[in-house]
Parts: C-alpha cells; structure tokens; sequence
C-alpha cells in the first residue's frame, strides 16, 4: 500500500514538473512572440511556429489531464490484476480441494473393499467354524452311538454270562 502511495506521489511529481517546463516553455515563448522579431518573415514564420507549438502542446490543464488519465489506467490495471490474481488464486483452491476430495474418497471407498474382504473372510472362518464344530458334533454323536451299543452289547454278554452262571450254581447247588 506504502509503495503504491509512493509511486503515486512520484508520478505525480513528474506530472507538475512536466507541466512547470510546459508552462516555462510556453510562456518562454509568447515572450519572444512579444518582443516580435525585427523582419516580417520572422515575424510571420516565428508566429505560425507559436501557433502550432501551443497547439502541439496540451498545455497545463492538458498536462493535468494526461497525468489524471494515466493514474486512472494505472489504477484500472492495478484493479483487473488483482482480480486476476483473486481468480486464479481461487481455481488453484479449488483444484486443490477437489484434489484432496478425491483422494479422500478414493481411501474411504479403499477402506471400504478392506472392509468388506475382512468381513468375507471372517465369514468364511465362520462357515469353516460352524461345518467343524457339526463335524466334531456328528463324531461325538457316532462314538456316542458306537459306545452305547457296545455297552448293550457287553450288558446282554455279561447278562448272559451271569444268568449261565447262575444256572450252573443252581445245578451245582442241587447236586449237593
């Protein structure tokens, strides 16, 4: 802001001294125009030169004028930078925001298949799991089984051998 103010200033300066020699000039000149030149080809020539001197000059309302006018398109030109500046400064953000946005995305939905493969897995451990433990359950049911009929089978043998027995201590008995 300091260093706008500044050129600011110094343009302004340059503008005054510029009209100052302007004015020194033209007045510089009007003088001799005044004083005439002795011969009248001087005179005639010497005065066509002032007219066309001033009228090549702006003077110093037109000096003013100049210096007004190139402020202002200093000025305007200081402003649309800017604004340029604002704009691109404005899509780099948002390019970046759309950058990050993505690369957001793409971990949630990288989280995601991780997810969903752990979950796959567990239920495939699941199933594993459940299918063993009816494995195990349906063997302990056989061995059960098996054991059961091999004690019926025992009972009714030892029964039997009991009973024969029985038998020969009743013979036995009636012999005595």
């Amino acid at each position: 802001m300091a260093s706008t103010r500044q050129f600011k200033e110094e343009r302004a300066e340059a503008a005054a001294k510029i009209a100052a020699s302007d004015l020194s000039d033209v007045n510089r000149e009007r003088r001799e125009c005044e004083e005439g030149v002795k011969t009248t080809k001087q005179t005639q020539y010497s005065q066509q030169q002032c007219h066309q001197e001033q009228d090549q000059r702006p003077g110093v309302i037109g000096s003013v004028m100049k210096v007004v006018h190139d402020t202002y398109e200093h000025a305007k030109e200081a402003v649309v930078g800017k604004t340029q500046e604002t704009t691109e400064s404005t899509r780099e953000t948002t390019e970046q925001a759309t950058e990050k946005a993505k690369e957001a995305k793409d971990r949630a939905a990288e989280k995601a298949r991780e997810a969903k493969d752990t979950t796959a897995e567990k239920t495939e451990y699941k199933d594993y799991t459940t299918e063993k433990a009816k494995e195990t359950t349906e063997k302990a049911a056989k061995k059960a089984r098996e054991t059961e009929d091999s004690t019926k089978g025992k009972v009714e043998e030892y029964k039997d051998y009991a009973v024969e027995k029985a038998k020969e201590a009743t013979e036995k008995a009636q012999y005595i």
